[in-house]
């Protein structure tokens, strides 16, 4: 073949060993040949299905993901989207107070699609519930989900993520120690998901 060929695998699950190989046919060429014989390789990548669930009152994305600011965020086995635990913001803190969870992710050079589900049970004038995306390109970070209404109950997010390094911030912010909430002043993630495209 001429020129660069895109090759694009899925891998299913399980342990797996990529191998690249070359041979040659037993056949003699002109000399000089216009076949200079050599292979080339370039923006070989690979990334996984990642699913985090919060099942089993552990973090598959222990290691990955970080928790910043105030309070901490903690498994809530009485509310979930699917499955019987979710993710659940700090209900101690103070006014003026925030708590980020972030989670980092190199994404593959076609991109990715994240998607997850959130509860948020805030208002206005109480507290507040912001989802962000800092790109390793940009200077500031994306503001792509700001919450400062009640949600009707579970409501899903997706968005594409660019080909690099991603940092993903989920943030509840408390603005008022006021006893006349209407909800519950807190925010519950679940079933986060990024799915690389093909």
């Amino acid at each position: 073949t001429n020129g660069w060929v895109d090759l694009n695998l899925e891998i299913e699950p399980g342990d797996h060993v990529v191998m690249w190989r070359a041979w040659s046919p037993d056949v003699n060429l002109p000399n000089p040949s216009s076949v200079s014989n050599t292979i080339y390789l370039d923006e070989v990548s690979f990334q996984p299905k990642l699913i985090e669930d919060f099942e089993g009152n552990k973090l598959l994305w222990k290691n990955s993901i970080e928790q910043l600011g105030s309070g901490i965020w903690s498994f809530d086995r009485n509310k979930s989207k699917e499955g019987t635990s979710s993710f659940r913001s700090p209900n101690d803190l103070e006014v003026g107070q925030k708590s980020r969870l972030t989670f980092v992710t190199t994404v593959p050079r076609r991109g990715s699609v994240l998607t997850f589900w959130y509860d948020a049970s805030v208002s206005s004038t109480f507290d507040r519930f912001t989802f962000e995306i800092k790109g390793e390109n940009n200077a500031e970070a994306d503001k792509v989900l700001v919450k400062e209404a009640l949600s009707p109950g579970w409501e899903s997010y997706g968005v594409a993520l660019q080909p690099g390094q991603n940092t993903l911030v989920w943030e509840y912010e408390k603005l008022s120690n006021a006893p006349s909430h209407p909800g519950e002043g807190a925010v519950w993630i679940d079933n986060i998901s990024i799915i690389p495209r093909t």
